[in-house]
């Protein structure tokens, strides 16, 4: 089984359910928001499309009033609860020069990496 951490700084022990980041094909201002919020570095050493893919934010980070009836976020919520103290980085610094994906023989390639998603054998 494979559990999937919250990617906040020191919040991987969360069991609460655990939201997508937005997508940063859509709205990379926002995309860049969460990860400066999360306050994680790990996050700056990888690519747009594999923190959406491979990782995620816990409910505990959200206000109630971020959420539609059906647990879902509202297309603007960002995490703004129990956060670690953000280091003034200007994301266009740590992400200017990151590719969303790569190109193999004219293709575009989805990185398959998972640094946020790691299995546990049963431990937290």
């Amino acid at each position: 089984m494979v559990a999937i951490y919250c990617a906040v700084e020191n919040c991987w022990k969360s069991t609460a359910s655990k939201h997508v980041f937005p997508n940063p094909a859509k709205n990379m201002a926002l995309f860049k928001k969460w990860v400066k919020l999360c306050g994680n570095e790990r996050l700056y050493d990888m690519t747009p499309n594999k923190i959406f893919t491979n990782c995620r934010v816990c409910r505990n980070h959200f206000e109630d009033t971020d959420f539609l009836a059906n647990n879902r976020l509202n297309r603007g919520a960002y995490p703004s609860k129990f956060l670690p103290e953000v280091v003034d980085i200007e994301m266009s610094q740590l992400l200017e020069n990151i590719p969303s994906t790569s190109k193999a023989d004219g293709r575009l390639v989805t990185p398959v990496m998972t640094t946020c998603i790691t299995p546990t054998a049963g431990k937290y």
